[in-house]
C-alpha cells in the first residue's frame, strides 16, 4: 500500500504517505515493546516511564513547556505528587535520576 501510494501521482499523495509512515512507525514501536516486555509492566527506560500516568504527564509538560526552568518539586506538584514521592518514582520508571530530566 505504501509503495503504491508514493509511486502514484494523485491528489493527497503527500498527506497519505505522511500518515502511512506514522502508522508504520507506531506498528514498529509496538512490535519492539511487545517483544521486550509482553506484560508492559517491565518496559525499559523511557518506555517504562511513559507507562506511568504521573510520569508521562510530567514528560508531556516538559516537552510542551521546554523553555520553562522545571524543578523536581514543580513537576511533582503539576502531576499531583510531592517531590519526595515524585523523584524516586520517576527515577524507577525511567532508569535515570529525575534531575537529569529537568
Amino acid at each position: 500500500m505504501f509503495l503504491d501510494e508514493v509511486s502514484a501521482v494523485r491528489a493527497g499523495t503527500s498527506v497519505m504517505s505522511d500518515r502511512l509512515t506514522e502508522i508504520l512507525f507506531i506498528q514498529a514501536l509496538r512490535a519492539v515493546v511487545a517483544a521486550d516486555a509482553p506484560d508492559q509492566a517491565s518496559l525499559p527506560g523511557w518506555l517504562g516511564a511513559l507507562n506511568d500516568p504521573c510520569i508521562s504527564r510530567a514528560l508531556l509538560l516538559m516537552h510542551q513547556q521546554a523553555g520553562r526552568p522545571w524543578t523536581v518539586s514543580a513537576l511533582g506538584a503539576h502531576v499531583g505528587m510531592g517531590r519526595a514521592s515524585f523523584a524516586p518514582r520517576c527515577a524507577a520508571g525511567s532508569g535515570r535520576a529525575v534531575r537529569a530530566c529537568c
